[in-house]
Protein backbone atom coordinates (compact mmCIF):
# COMPACT_ATOMS: atom_id res chain seq x y z
CA UNK A 1 0.00 0.00 0.00
CA UNK A 2 1.46 3.38 -1.04
CA UNK A 3 0.86 6.99 0.00
CA UNK A 4 -1.05 9.15 -2.48
CA UNK A 5 1.66 11.82 -2.51
CA UNK A 6 0.42 13.46 -5.70
CA UNK A 7 -2.59 14.94 -3.94
CA UNK A 8 -0.96 15.28 -0.53
CA UNK A 9 -4.26 14.09 0.92
CA UNK A 10 -3.02 11.36 3.22
CA UNK A 11 -5.23 8.83 1.41
CA UNK A 12 -3.39 5.57 0.86
CA UNK A 13 -4.19 3.23 -2.01
CA UNK A 14 -2.88 -0.19 -2.91
CA UNK A 15 -2.10 -0.94 -6.53
CA UNK A 16 -5.35 -1.50 -8.41
CA UNK A 17 -7.40 -0.61 -5.30
CA UNK A 18 -10.16 1.89 -6.09
CA UNK A 19 -11.25 2.29 -2.46
CA UNK A 20 -8.19 3.11 -0.37
CA UNK A 21 -8.05 4.13 3.26
CA UNK A 22 -7.81 7.37 5.20
CA UNK A 23 -6.99 8.40 8.75
CA UNK A 24 -9.79 10.20 10.61
CA UNK A 25 -8.64 13.54 12.06
CA UNK A 26 -10.90 13.09 15.09
CA UNK A 27 -10.67 9.48 16.28
CA UNK A 28 -7.30 8.78 14.65
CA UNK A 29 -8.44 5.46 13.16
CA UNK A 30 -7.51 4.47 9.61
CA UNK A 31 -10.68 3.50 7.75
CA UNK A 32 -11.82 2.69 4.19
CA UNK A 33 -12.61 5.87 2.23
CA UNK A 34 -16.36 5.00 1.86
CA UNK A 35 -16.63 5.69 5.61
CA UNK A 36 -15.91 9.39 4.91
CA UNK A 37 -18.47 11.80 3.47
CA UNK A 38 -17.63 13.74 0.35
CA UNK A 39 -16.22 17.27 0.42
CA UNK A 40 -15.50 18.71 -3.02
CA UNK A 41 -13.45 21.56 -1.59
CA UNK A 42 -10.98 19.14 0.04
CA UNK A 43 -7.88 18.00 -1.82
CA UNK A 44 -8.89 14.35 -1.69
CA UNK A 45 -12.62 15.06 -2.06
CA UNK A 46 -13.39 13.71 1.42
CA UNK A 47 -14.14 15.20 4.82
CA UNK A 48 -11.40 15.12 7.46
CA UNK A 49 -13.60 13.27 9.99
CA UNK A 50 -15.24 9.91 9.37
CA UNK A 51 -19.02 9.52 9.22
CA UNK A 52 -19.16 7.93 12.68
CA UNK A 53 -17.33 10.85 14.30
CA UNK A 54 -19.51 13.37 12.48
CA UNK A 55 -22.61 11.56 13.73
CA UNK A 56 -21.31 11.50 17.30
CA UNK A 57 -20.49 15.21 17.12
CA UNK A 58 -23.93 16.24 15.91
CA UNK A 59 -25.67 13.98 18.42
CA UNK A 60 -23.70 15.41 21.37
CA UNK A 61 -24.17 19.01 20.18
CA UNK A 62 -27.71 18.79 18.84
CA UNK A 63 -29.20 21.47 21.13
CA UNK A 64 -26.28 23.89 20.69
CA UNK A 65 -26.49 23.57 16.90
CA UNK A 66 -30.26 24.08 17.00
CA UNK A 67 -29.93 27.20 19.17
CA UNK A 68 -27.24 28.61 16.86
CA UNK A 69 -29.39 28.09 13.79
CA UNK A 70 -32.40 29.73 15.44
CA UNK A 71 -30.32 32.73 16.57
CA UNK A 72 -28.70 33.16 13.15
CA UNK A 73 -31.57 32.19 10.87
CA UNK A 74 -31.35 35.29 8.65
CA UNK A 75 -27.57 35.07 8.30
CA UNK A 76 -27.74 31.38 7.38
CA UNK A 77 -30.59 32.00 4.94
CA UNK A 78 -28.66 34.78 3.19
CA UNK A 79 -25.54 32.62 2.96
CA UNK A 80 -27.53 29.74 1.47
CA UNK A 81 -29.18 32.08 -1.02
CA UNK A 82 -25.83 33.48 -2.22
CA UNK A 83 -24.24 30.03 -2.32
CA UNK A 84 -27.15 28.77 -4.39
CA UNK A 85 -26.75 31.60 -6.89
CA UNK A 86 -23.01 30.98 -7.29
CA UNK A 87 -23.41 27.20 -7.57
CA UNK A 88 -26.71 27.01 -9.49
CA UNK A 89 -25.21 25.12 -12.42
CA UNK A 90 -23.60 22.53 -10.16
CA UNK A 91 -26.84 22.13 -8.17
CA UNK A 92 -28.89 21.61 -11.35
CA UNK A 93 -26.43 18.99 -12.59
CA UNK A 94 -26.44 17.18 -9.24
CA UNK A 95 -30.24 17.11 -9.16
CA UNK A 96 -30.47 15.92 -12.76
CA UNK A 97 -27.97 13.13 -12.13
CA UNK A 98 -29.78 12.06 -8.97
CA UNK A 99 -33.18 12.02 -10.69
CA UNK A 100 -31.85 9.92 -13.56
CA UNK A 101 -30.18 7.44 -11.19
CA UNK A 102 -33.17 7.18 -8.82
CA UNK A 103 -36.12 7.61 -11.18
CA UNK A 104 -38.05 4.58 -9.88
CA UNK A 105 -37.43 5.38 -6.19
CA UNK A 106 -38.62 8.97 -6.72
CA UNK A 107 -41.75 7.74 -8.48
CA UNK A 108 -42.52 5.29 -5.67
CA UNK A 109 -41.99 7.98 -3.03
CA UNK A 110 -44.34 10.31 -4.92
CA UNK A 111 -47.04 7.65 -5.09
CA UNK A 112 -46.77 6.90 -1.38
CA UNK A 113 -46.68 10.59 -0.42
CA UNK A 114 -49.75 11.30 -2.53
CA UNK A 115 -51.70 8.39 -1.08
CA UNK A 116 -50.90 9.05 2.57
CA UNK A 117 -50.72 12.86 2.69
CA UNK A 118 -53.54 13.87 0.35
CA UNK A 119 -55.89 10.92 0.20
CA UNK A 120 -55.82 9.28 3.62
CA UNK A 121 -54.66 5.90 2.30
CA UNK A 122 -51.86 3.68 3.47
CA UNK A 123 -49.44 2.40 0.86
CA UNK A 124 -50.96 -1.07 1.24
CA UNK A 125 -54.45 0.31 0.59
CA UNK A 126 -53.41 2.09 -2.59
CA UNK A 127 -51.61 -1.03 -3.82
CA UNK A 128 -54.71 -3.08 -3.00
CA UNK A 129 -56.94 -0.78 -5.06
CA UNK A 130 -54.58 -1.03 -8.03
CA UNK A 131 -54.50 -4.82 -7.74
CA UNK A 132 -58.31 -5.10 -7.64
CA UNK A 133 -58.37 -2.97 -10.80
CA UNK A 134 -55.78 -5.30 -12.38
CA UNK A 135 -53.48 -2.24 -12.50
CA UNK A 136 -55.76 -0.64 -15.09
CA UNK A 137 -57.54 2.71 -15.06
CA UNK A 138 -60.92 2.37 -13.35
CA UNK A 139 -62.52 4.53 -16.07
CA UNK A 140 -61.04 3.68 -19.49
CA UNK A 141 -59.46 0.33 -18.44
CA UNK A 142 -56.10 1.17 -20.07
CA UNK A 143 -52.97 0.03 -18.15
CA UNK A 144 -51.99 2.47 -15.41
CA UNK A 145 -48.80 4.44 -16.02
CA UNK A 146 -46.68 6.97 -14.19
CA UNK A 147 -49.50 9.56 -14.39
CA UNK A 148 -51.93 7.43 -12.31
CA UNK A 149 -54.06 9.50 -9.92
CA UNK A 150 -56.22 8.76 -6.88
CA UNK A 151 -59.77 9.90 -7.65
CA UNK A 152 -62.14 10.84 -4.83
CA UNK A 153 -65.60 12.33 -4.38
CA UNK A 154 -65.15 16.11 -4.10
CA UNK A 155 -68.61 16.42 -2.57
CA UNK A 156 -67.28 14.64 0.53
CA UNK A 157 -63.92 16.28 1.21
CA UNK A 158 -63.41 19.02 -1.35
CA UNK A 159 -60.92 19.07 -4.19
CA UNK A 160 -57.48 18.83 -2.58
CA UNK A 161 -57.68 16.08 0.07
CA UNK A 162 -59.69 13.02 1.01
CA UNK A 163 -60.63 11.18 4.18
CA UNK A 164 -59.90 7.91 2.39
CA UNK A 165 -63.47 6.62 2.57
CA UNK A 166 -64.52 8.72 -0.44
CA UNK A 167 -61.79 7.36 -2.73
CA UNK A 168 -63.48 6.19 -5.94
CA UNK A 169 -60.57 4.48 -7.66
CA UNK A 170 -57.21 4.88 -9.36
CA UNK A 171 -57.45 6.49 -12.80
CA UNK A 172 -55.02 7.64 -15.47
CA UNK A 173 -54.19 11.33 -15.75
CA UNK A 174 -56.36 11.76 -18.85
CA UNK A 175 -59.45 10.21 -17.24
CA UNK A 176 -58.91 12.20 -14.06
CA UNK A 177 -59.28 15.38 -16.13
CA UNK A 178 -62.23 13.97 -18.08
CA UNK A 179 -64.16 13.06 -14.92
CA UNK A 180 -63.40 16.47 -13.41
CA UNK A 181 -64.77 18.27 -16.50
CA UNK A 182 -67.78 15.95 -16.56
CA UNK A 183 -68.64 16.82 -12.96
CA UNK A 184 -68.27 20.58 -13.46
CA UNK A 185 -70.31 20.51 -16.69
CA UNK A 186 -67.60 21.55 -19.15
CA UNK A 187 -67.21 18.23 -21.00
CA UNK A 188 -68.66 18.30 -24.54
CA UNK A 189 -67.66 15.14 -26.41
CA UNK A 190 -70.44 12.56 -26.28
CA UNK A 191 -68.16 9.52 -26.09
CA UNK A 192 -66.21 11.01 -23.17
CA UNK A 193 -69.43 11.99 -21.38
CA UNK A 194 -70.62 8.38 -21.65
CA UNK A 195 -67.29 7.09 -20.31
CA UNK A 196 -67.31 9.47 -17.35
CA UNK A 197 -70.98 8.86 -16.60
CA UNK A 198 -70.48 5.10 -16.49
CA UNK A 199 -67.47 5.49 -14.19
CA UNK A 200 -69.35 7.79 -11.81
CA UNK A 201 -72.49 5.60 -11.84
CA UNK A 202 -70.41 2.58 -10.83
CA UNK A 203 -68.72 4.51 -8.02
CA UNK A 204 -71.07 3.49 -5.17
CA UNK A 205 -70.33 -0.20 -5.80
CA UNK A 206 -66.57 0.34 -5.84
CA UNK A 207 -66.64 2.54 -2.75
CA UNK A 208 -68.77 0.10 -0.76
CA UNK A 209 -66.46 -2.80 -1.64
CA UNK A 210 -63.35 -0.81 -0.76
CA UNK A 211 -64.73 0.35 2.60
CA UNK A 212 -65.41 -3.26 3.56
CA UNK A 213 -61.99 -4.44 2.37
CA UNK A 214 -60.31 -1.42 3.98
CA UNK A 215 -61.55 -2.47 7.40
CA UNK A 216 -60.01 -5.91 6.91
CA UNK A 217 -56.72 -4.41 5.63
CA UNK A 218 -56.35 -2.17 8.68
CA UNK A 219 -57.28 -5.00 11.04
CA UNK A 220 -54.59 -7.17 9.44
CA UNK A 221 -52.06 -4.33 9.74
CA UNK A 222 -52.87 -3.94 13.45
CA UNK A 223 -52.48 -7.68 13.98
CA UNK A 224 -49.06 -7.63 12.31
CA UNK A 225 -47.98 -4.57 14.27
CA UNK A 226 -49.03 -6.12 17.56
CA UNK A 227 -47.42 -9.47 16.83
Amino acid sequence: MTEDTASGSGVRRSTGDLVGVKRCARCGETKPTPEFSRNRSATDGLQRQCKACNHDYYESNRMRIKEYRQANREVISEYQRRWGQVNQGRLDETRRTYREANREQIREYGREHQATTRYGLTRAERDYIEETQLRRCAACLDPLGSDAQVDHDHACCGRETSCGDCVRGIVCGRCNKIVGRYENGTLRRTDLIELAAFYVDMTPLRMAAFRSDRTDLRRDAEDVGGA
